[in-house]
């Protein structure tokens, strides 16, 4: 529970849902199909899983030879579809559009216009259907009027703004919306035979842009939806009577709602009214955050241990030694630099009398922990922190002794060429300006190469 996962009992349980989902949409004819209702014990389990009170479903189809569409199908970019969707066209245009209410409603309309007038078609679908199959069924039934125009036209262009319905007309395969895209074939077929060369165009176009067809096609789908019963509205055979066959992608929506309830009942169960209050052993020290961001910055460092100071550096491995910089005594840690380093002495004991005042404890009673944590102290350990270098800064000197530790023998003897030849042009104006030879000579400089190794793959030099 308190890791934020859902409990197991309803995860296993949409399983189930989603499980009983596929097997409703399995093409007629596959045996598995019939399990969810059946009267055994995992098709009485998946039934009540999904609530199997309808009388009938989606059914798909596996075809032997799967067909393409014999039309084409276009999305273009927006600027360029809206713009193809305002100017005028040749031959039929038609515009499409379905709807789903908020009280599950759908419907859908088709429009096109007939001189100065617009005409269509407006259908109610029932209450089990989503909006994906009313812009399906839409396409489907623009393509069934045109094949029913008489003369029939040389050239159909349909718009839509379902790209999800252009992408299903595409495919003739098992799933959601079959139906509709083996009816959009058949209608092709009756417009080819009628006129071979025909052009068939299905283009997307964006929804709500003030293109008038768009425009109409969404008022009347939306009409259709939600007042079945006005003139002019169609319901579809059979959708007065008995609802339509319940969509998959319905089904699929009450599984993600299930869902999604059961999550907030659960969450709800977790949470209450009362406001969370930080204890106060959390919250922050007011005393730290009034000063300023340095001193507060190092702090915290020594607060948490994550400092300068000899021994976390050298845990770092950012120093070759855990010893006190500036006294060299064996470790330099948080307790050393506060009680016992030489170096701030006189800080110490305004720090220590300070502290004795706040929380009457002496030096010697305390950790560095616990002095830290301690908010009565923390006005007495940024007065010290203030006057001394403890964990701002490691010393010049011993950067370079860390530098040095770290630098290459090729670096090395490259500074001491660099040393010895500034020697010998001292050397040399020393005896310009005496007018003699002092009998020293200085040996000539000596030339490096590197040399690999036969074993190890190291490298070493040698002198030439």
């Amino acid at each position: 529970m308190e890791s934020g996962l859902r409990p197991a009992t309803n995860q296993l349980e949409n399983r189930q849902r989603r499980f009983a989902l596929r097997h409703l949409s399995l093409p007629q004819g596959e045996k598995a199909r019939n399990v969810v209702g059946a009267d055994t014990t995992i098709g009485k389990r998946l039934s009540t899983a999904l609530k199997y009170s309808w009388m009938e479903t989606e059914q798909t189809v596996l075809l032997v030879e799967p067909e393409s569409l014999a039309a084409e199908l276009i999305q273009e970019e927006r600027e360029e579809a809206k713009r193809e969707a305002e100017r005028e066209r040749p031959g039929l245009v038609m515009f499409t559009d379905g709807s789903r209410l908020e009280n599950e409603a759908a419907g859908y309309a088709v429009a096109w216009k007939t001189g100065q007038t617009w005409k269509g078609i407006k259908a109610h679908m029932g209450f089990n259907q989503e909006a994906f199959d009313a812009e399906c069924a839409a396409l489907a039934r623009a393509l069934e009027m045109a094949a029913r125009s008489d003369p029939a036209p040389n050239h159909v262009t349909i718009f839509t703004d379902a790209q999800a319905a252009i992408r299903r007309m595409a495919s003739d395969e098992p799933g959601p919306g079959q139906k509709y895209a083996l009816e959009a074939r058949e209608h092709i077929a009756v417009l080819r035979r009628a006129v071979p060369d025909i052009t068939i165009e299905v283009k997307w176009w964006p929804a709500h842009e003030g293109v008038e067809g768009n425009e109409k096609a969404d008022e009347w789908a939306k009409l259709a939806a939600d007042e079945p019963d006005t003139p002019g509205v169609e319901w579809l055979e059979g959708a007065r009577s008995l609802p339509l066959p319940r969509s998959l992608p319905n089904i699929a929506r009450e599984i993600s709602e299930k869902k999604w309830a059961e999550a907030r009942e659960w969450a709800g169960g977790r949470t209450s009214t009362k406001k969370y209050k930080m204890p106060k052993s959390q919250r922050p020290d007011g005393m730290v955050a009034g000063s300023t961001k340095r001193l507060a910055s190092r702090f915290y460092q020594l607060k948490t241990g994550h400092c300068r100071t000899g021994e976390y550096l050298y845990w770092t491995k950012s120093c070759s030694t855990a010893q006190c910089w500036w006294r060299k005594c064996p470790r330099q840690t948080r307790d050393h630099l506060l009680k016992r380093c030489p170096r701030c002495k006189s800080e110490q004991k305004t720090l220590w009398e300070e502290v004795w005042k706040e929380a009457g404890r002496g030096r010697w009673q305390w950790k560095a922990h616990e002095l830290f944590a301690e908010q009565r102290c923390s006005q007495a350990v940024l007065d010290f922190l203030s006057v001394t270098e403890v964990g701002k800064t490691v010393p010049a000197e011993e950067r370079e002794e860390d530098v040095e530790s770290e630098t290459s023998e090729w670096e090395l003897r490259e500074r001491v060429e660099r040393e010895e030849e500034k020697r010998a042009e001292e050397l040399g104006a020393e005896n310009e300006g005496t007018g003699g030879n002092t009998g020293c000579s200085y040996p000539p400089r000596r030339s490096w190469h590197r040399q690999k190794q036969n074993k190890g793959g190291g490298c070493y030099l040698l002198p030439l």
